[in-house]
């Protein structure tokens, strides 16, 4: 066992010595390669010497320039259309907003009838008869007439209509309520006939002649009261006998008229 032991520990040394042999030998042949170093110079191992073959060995490959790639830039030039494809801007008027139109203020003001009253065409017991109202039945008051003694109220039998401001209340001072026109004055007759004459008496001429129911508007009256001169009869003045008509309005705001006596009849 010992004789085995000597003979491999003697090979190894022989294969130890072999290696040095070889080194040193490869040392000496790689120096006689390698160009004298100055002092300065710090000997290159042999590792450093492969690399640096290695490196010798590999060409590099130089990458192509990165080159700039121009750019598009769209210059926009105005183009002139035809007249034909011209657009063409109109104003279109707007209508004024219905806000902005002023809307007129309608007086009204609520009244009470304090009986049972009748209501009228016009403010006086003369105008045509309307209907009849309630105690306790509300109106609206549209305005008054310049004496203020009648309102105008509505609305009996869907119209208007005149009360006397005795017959209701209200919580409106009568001074504050607006004047409104009345209604014109005029006559209704009553008889089958009645002559139409050109002045205020029997012995005036006759111009014409009134039947039942016809409607004619006053225009004035004589200075006892007796006729009314109405408008118009083929497109003249005529005079009727007061007391063969129907009066509707405001005697006293008739205007009377003086005449002249008839003109006497030739011999």
């Amino acid at each position: 066992m010992q004789h085995k032991r000597r003979m491999l520990h003697m090979h190894w040394s022989t294969y130890v010595s072999l290696l040095v042999v070889f080194v040193v030998i490869l040392t000496i042949w790689l120096q006689s390669r390698t160009p004298a170093l100055s002092a300065e110079a710090v000997s290159p191992t042999t590792s450093q010497y492969l690399v640096a073959a290695i490196s010798r060995s590999v060409t590099a490959t130089p990458l192509p320039e990165a080159t700039a790639t121009p750019m598009v830039v769209a210059t926009l030039r105005p183009i002139r259309l035809p007249e034909q494809f011209a657009l063409v801007l109109t104003a279109t008027p707007v209508a004024p907003s219905a806000s902005l139109i002023p809307t007129p203020t309608v007086f009204s003001a609520d009244a009470v009838t304090l009986g049972k009253v009748n209501i009228r065409s016009g403010p006086d017991i003369s105008f045509s008869w309307l209907g009849t109202v309630g105690v306790a039945e509300q109106l609206t008051i549209m305005g008054r007439n310049a004496a203020g003694d009648w309102w105008q109220v509505c609305c009996v039998n869907d119209s208007e209509g005149w009360l006397s401001s005795t017959m209701a209340i209200t919580d409106v001072a009568g001074e504050s309520l607006p004047v409104v026109p009345v209604p014109t004055p005029g006559i209704t007759v009553l008889a089958e006939l009645v002559n139409v004459r050109s002045g205020p008496g029997l012995s005036y001429s006759i111009i014409g002649v009134a039947a039942r129911d016809a409607q004619h508007t006053v225009v004035g009256q004589d200075l006892s009261g007796l006729w009314w001169q109405l408008c118009c009869f083929d497109d003249q003045v005529g005079w009727i006998l007061a007391e063969t008509a129907h009066f509707a309005g405001i005697a006293a705001d008739v205007p009377a008229i003086p005449v002249l006596p008839p003109t006497p009849a030739p011999d």
